[in-house]
């Protein structure tokens, strides 16, 4: 790999070994990995949620909520930079955006709260994806 290349790596992990309705199997916990990193690396971590709230499903699109917005999120939706990258800031902004109202909606009457979680060492900005650059701007 190239000096400077950047490594991209999205991991989709939301099996904890526990659903809705309790542990999916008795007497089984979630698995965990341990990923030994340089002194020099970037790492950056994006969670649905911190440990003092739950991640809420969106029933209708059969996922869960913030994996809803972060796949929005790497395909343009949120905003990208005219170059095509995209950052964690297009990300936080959009659940900023987007979180609360949509709990309101696929959850009305409860008073839900996510707050999704991000960690970890990088430079800024984290970029997360890249997609095609934005047409030029016209002249006025």
């Amino acid at each position: 790999m190239a000096e400077g290349a950047e490594i991209i790596l999205v991991l989709e992990a939301c099996f904890s070994g526990r659903s809705s309705k309790g542990p999916v199997q008795p007497k089984v916990s979630g698995s965990a990995f341990v990923v030994e990193l340089g002194p020099d690396a970037s790492i950056l971590t994006l969670a649905a949620t911190g440990a003092d709230h739950v991640a809420s499903w969106d029933l209708e699109e059969k996922q869960g909520l913030f994996t809803g917005l972060l796949v929005e999120t790497l395909f343009g939706r949120a905003g990208r930079e005219r170059d095509g990258r995209i950052t964690v800031e297009h990300l936080s902004a959009h659940i900023d955006r987007e979180m609360g109202a949509r709990l309101a909606r696929l959850y009305p009457g409860e008073s839900r709260s996510q707050r999704p979680w991000l960690g970890g060492r990088t430079t800024a900005p984290a970029l997360i994806a890249h997609t095609e650059p934005l047409p030029p701007l016209r002249p006025d």
